[in-house]
């Protein structure tokens, strides 16, 4: 289960909206805000290109996207 309250966190740290990281992954932002709220899961490849995004260290990515 993600951890919402972190990722949206990190977000904020580094600037970037929820438009702007939909469409980085290629999927609407509705959509994106779904999966944000644990009600859809992201795909392997959306973790992966958000922990680039977000610059999130790999140790960490457990505390994002598995908690």
């Amino acid at each position: 289960m993600i951890n919402s309250g972190k990722l949206k966190g990190r977000m904020v740290e580094k600037g970037i909206s929820q438009q702007e990281a939909a469409k980085i992954l290629g999927i609407k932002q509705p959509t994106f805000s779904q999966k944000c709220n644990g009600s859809r899961d992201f795909k392997a490849g959306e973790v992966k290109k958000l922990v680039e995004l977000l610059d999130i260290a790999d140790e960490d990515v457990v505390k994002y996207f598995f908690a």
